[in-house]
């Protein structure tokens, strides 16, 4: 097949969080199955088209009008290549909707929009921690929108992201959890929705650290939001410190904007909320993908309380470095860290928002090393099994293949988005 994938986010230009991770691996696993595949991807500094050294063809092009409108250039960019290659199929975000106006200028192609989370689920997420003081600002610099709509009322009859998934001949979902919250919430034909976990072929580098160690060091790797659950982790900790005050933590990741506290960016929110465990945690700031071996193999314990995650490739990296990971219970971490067909565990599973909880699998992994480091090796199998070329591989071509036929069954399109809307609207996060 000849494959295109239209995502603002790839490595190493633009690799901003998991969709970068996903669609590497995505596009590498596909090449290597004998496709071809191009990717149309945002740029930072560099533009034109590139071989990344797979055999991937990319794309990177500029958006002189910001990330949020890169859906306009690229969308003049891929027409003129589809003239040149006649794609088979298209794979987009919902995130942004990145590939929103490719149906309308290419009617015939099939296309695919993965599900990653998108802006009305980050926004969703994050509500519940807005200050009754941030709404107060967002109301007196916002008053004439506030009149027409309140600024925390969904309309998703004008959610560009929404109707681009409409658009969509196949829907690919990460996890079961993420399948049931949008066909519910986005009106979506259940039979265009299918679950086609991410592809995950971790470097000989993960693979490599040592099963057995002995850092008592506690990491949380990600970026630094309510989201990924850092304030339940900043609770637990002085719960942690109490019992085992020889334990230390490290925060590896982007600060996000946005904390409970306006004026502080949620580094150094946690700064200070952590102020007299100071001793005892690391703000480390990110790491470059080939750095995160190293930042694996000097820790005992990973820890991703995220209140959500669509999948969590952070967690899949910790497991490929048999770490001892705790992490929730929802959307797509559940999945990764199910116990196995013998209901051995491979991980800790805990519920988000419950400090407590949190503090007492960190504890039980401490306290157990032979327990820790025996799921450690079950979660290494568990990745090198299950999310690679052999498992994935197949999911996807099928994913494509549905398209495909759905839209040679139905001719040409008519879009749901029928003209480019306003870029969605996202809160103060």
């Amino acid at each position: 097949m000849k494959i295109a994938f239209v995502f603002y986010e790839y490595p190493p230009d633009t690799a901003d969080g998991g969709i970068a991770t996903y669609l590497r691996q995505a596009a590498r696993m596909l090449c290597a199955r004998g496709h071809q595949v191009e990717v149309f991807a945002g740029a930072r500094g560099r533009v034109g088209t590139f071989d990344d050294g797979d055999g991937i063809t990319v794309h990177r092009i500029a958006c002189a009008d910001g990330r949020a409108h890169f859906y306009r250039p690229v969308a003049a960019a891929f027409h003129q290549r589809h003239a040149e290659v006649g794609f088979d199929v298209v794979e987009g975000a919902d995130y942004l909707a990145d590939a929103r106006d490719i149906p309308a200028r290419c009617p015939e192609i099939p296309l695919v929009v993965r599900l990653h989370t998108g802006t009305y689920l980050l926004n969703r997420l994050n509500r519940p921690h807005v200050s009754s003081m941030f709404k107060l600002r967002v109301v007196r610099g916002n008053w004439r929108q506030w009149l027409r709509r309140s600024y925390w009322r969904y309309d998703k009859s004008r959610d560009v992201e929404r109707l681009h998934a409409l658009d969509a001949d196949h829907i690919a979902s990460p996890c079961s959890a993420m399948s049931k919250v949008m066909i519910a919430v986005w009106d979506l034909d259940p039979q265009r929705v299918a679950l086609v976990p991410p592809p995950y072929v971790p470097p000989d580098a993960l693979l490599d650290v040592p099963v057995e160690t002995s850092t008592n060091t506690v990491t949380f790797l990600g970026r630094l939001e309510v989201r990924k659950g850092v304030l339940d982790l900043a609770r637990a900790i002085p719960r942690i410190l109490r019992r085992h005050p020889q334990v230390r933590f490290r925060f590896v990741g982007r600060p996000h904007h946005y904390s409970p506290q306006p004026g502080l960016d949620m580094r150094q929110y946690l700064t200070r909320e952590l102020a007299r465990y100071e001793k005892a945690v690391e703000f480390v700031g990110w790491v470059a993908p080939d750095q995160v071996p190293d930042a694996l193999a000097r820790t005992d314990i990973c820890v991703f309380p995220s209140v959500w995650e669509a999948w969590g490739y952070t967690c899949a990296e910790a497991m490929a470095a048999a770490r001892g990971v705790v992490g929730s219970n929802t959307g797509g971490m559940a999945d990764l860290l199910a116990p196995d067909s013998d209901a051995n565990e491979v991980g800790l599973r805990i519920p988000p928002n419950h400090p407590r909880y949190l503090a007492k699998a960190v504890s039980q992994l401490l306290e157990r090393r032979e327990w820790r480091l025996e799921m450690g090796r079950r979660a290494r199998r568990r990745i090198a099994q299950e999310y690679g070329v052999a498992a994935i591989g197949p999911k996807l071509e099928d994913c494509f293949h549905r398209a495909i036929e759905h839209r040679r069954r139905l001719g040409p399109r008519e879009t749901a988005l029928g003209r480019p809307l306003p870029a969605p609207r996202t809160s103060p996060q």
